[in-house]
């Protein structure tokens, strides 16, 4: 067979492949080193950055510790200047007299008027939980109410009736004008009684003896501030036993004045009623020694002068209650037997 020979390699090429991979290696160093600087670079200038960031805040803020400095002098400047202005108002006020003291008071209170809280309807609707408050409020109330309301239903107390005695019958009393409270009823038997208009209770009345006659008589509030007094005996008699005569007097046939049932009750004319009187022997009474009061105007000559003169027919009434001084009732009185019945012209 034939042997190969074997190629020797040269010392040359070698060489120049070792050459071309340290050009190699060191050109990749270079590149790496070039690759780090640029990195480290841009690590410094971030840094760098930063670094002036940080210092322009410093900056900032030692600027604006200047203004803080400067705002506390400024409100130490105020409150100087308020001291200033309370000291002057203070001396002012010592110095102002009186009339300035109460012109400010008047300006407050004007002020105050002015800026006073609009009234209730204006306001804003209150919360919902106020009104639930005020809600629960009023239910609380109209329940009490209901309650008192069932109380006093159930307290009601019957009304005062007065027992009637047997055949007794109740007229009402007519007035001038309505009675206040309660309306008055008289009888047959010379009771009166009120019934109260809105109880219905019913209750008597006690009436007064006059001092001078002993008739009994009750006095009555009516509406207007008027009054009203009546004679027991004149209403049995108007209300239970009327008459058409004229100029006739309601008297008592025994006497007994109290006693005013429509059975001891008659009427009467001027006659009839001294006739009456002589029987019962009212006029037999000593009247020299009656002292008569200051208000007495009347003596028993004027009364006969009077009497003469209401016969004669010369004079009016009128006329002759300007001369005697007495009134026009006064004069029907005496005329008709009710005052100085006992004073007689014959």
């Amino acid at each position: 067979m034939a042997k190969v020979k074997s190629k020797k390699k040269s010392p040359a090429k070698s060489s120049s492949k070792k050459t071309a991979g340290k050009k190699a290696s060191s050109k990749k160093k270079v590149a790496a080193k070039k690759a780090g600087s640029k990195k480290t670079s841009k690590k410094k200038l971030t840094a760098k950055k930063a670094s002036e960031k940080a210092t322009s805040k410093k900056t900032v803020a030692k600027k604006s510790t200047p203004k803080r400095t400067t705002a506390k002098k400024a409100t130490a400047t105020k409150t100087v200047a308020k001291k200033g202005t309370t000291a002057k108002k203070t001396v002012a006020k010592k110095a102002a007299p009186k009339s300035s003291a109460k012109k400010a008071t008047a300006k407050k209170t004007v002020a105050k008027k002015r800026t006073a809280p609009k009234p209730a309807a204006k306001r804003t609707a209150a919360k919902p939980a106020a009104k639930r408050t005020v809600a629960k409020k009023a239910s609380s109330t109209v329940g009490r109410k209901k309650t008192a309301r069932k109380a006093a239903v159930k307290k009601v107390v019957k009304p005062n009736i007065v027992k009637s005695y047997k055949n007794e019958i109740w007229k009402q009393i007519k007035f001038v004008a309505p009675t206040k409270q309660a309306n008055y009823f008289i009888s047959n038997m010379g009771r009166i009684k009120s019934i109260h208009k809105i109880t219905k209770s019913e209750y008597l009345l006690k009436c007064t003896p006059l001092k001078r006659g002993g008739y009994l008589q009750f006095n009555i509030k009516l509406s207007g501030d008027k009054r009203a007094s009546k004679y027991v005996h004149k209403l049995v008699a108007e209300y239970f036993k009327s008459t058409k005569r004229k100029n006739v007097f309601v008297t008592h046939l025994n006497g007994d004045r109290n006693n005013n049932k429509v059975t001891n009750i008659a009427w009467m004319n001027r006659d009839e009623l001294s006739a009456h009187h002589a029987k019962l022997g009212t006029y037999k009474y000593d009247r020299t020694n009656i002292v008569l009061g200051s208000h007495v105007k009347m003596t028993e000559a004027k009364v006969r002068r009077l009497k003469k003169a209401l016969r004669s027919g010369k004079k009016t009434r009128t006329q002759l209650s300007k001369d005697f001084g007495i009134t026009m009732t006064q004069i029907k009185r005496i005329d008709r037997g009710e005052n100085w019945g006992h004073v007689t012209i014959d």
